[in-house]
């Protein structure tokens, strides 16, 4: 698919904040090949992002003695996700609990964002509601988010905010997106001139 065609596939944001991004099929940078990132800021620096729909080897078990925390029996063994590459042994959090005031940001109506330390451990303590913990963070620098949706590098799907981000089984999540769009991923061609499946 030329670039062209890829641009009318494109819807133009000022403000992606609280947008989801999905990686175009071409797209073969394994840190986000057949990611979807929910923007959770965005503005004249740059923008950061979460990747939703990949979970690591890692369970909350494993993470709560980092934050001083004890990890409650019944989430013991909730996945921890890879939420991009940058400080990747830094701690973020997506949750529905509207108890948290100031201490989290909300980035659509009924999920917020927080990386208050005190909250964390809250949360792995006494939980509640729906949540997703994520090792490091997706970033880009001032302009650069916007240049790679310009590009067709990123598209942007319309999804259900909290089936999406607070899924059971992400893993099918980029293929369903790709398929509501329409799009044929056996159009892309990688680098090395194979069909990307």
């Amino acid at each position: 698919m030329g670039s062209r065609q890829k641009k009318n596939i494109i819807r133009t944001l000022e403000d992606f904040s609280g947008s989801f991004l999905m990686a175009s099929p071409d797209l073969l940078d394994q840190n986000f090949m057949r990611a979807i990132l929910l923007i959770v800021e965005h503005g004249h620096e740059g923008a950061l992002g979460l990747i939703i729909n990949r979970p690591i080897d890692l369970t909350l078990e494993n993470v709560a003695p980092t934050m001083g925390a004890y990890c409650n029996a019944s989430i013991k063994s909730n996945p921890i996700f890879y939420g991009g590459p940058v400080m990747p042994d830094s701690i973020w959090l997506l949750h529905d609990s509207k108890e948290s005031g100031n201490f989290s940001k909300e980035i659509v109506p009924g999920i917020y964002f927080t990386a208050r330390p005190d909250f964390l451990k809250s949360i792995i303590e006494k939980p509640r509601g729906n949540f997703r913990f994520f090792l490091g963070y997706s970033g880009w620098g001032e302009g650069q988010i916007e240049n790679e949706v310009a590009s067709g590098t990123w598209l942007l799907p319309e999804l259900n905010p909290t089936k999406t981000v607070f899924s059971n089984n992400t893993l099918p999540i980029w293929n369903n997106a790709i398929k509501l769009m329409g799009i044929n991923p056996d159009l892309f061609v990688g680098n090395n001139g194979a069909k990307i499946h």
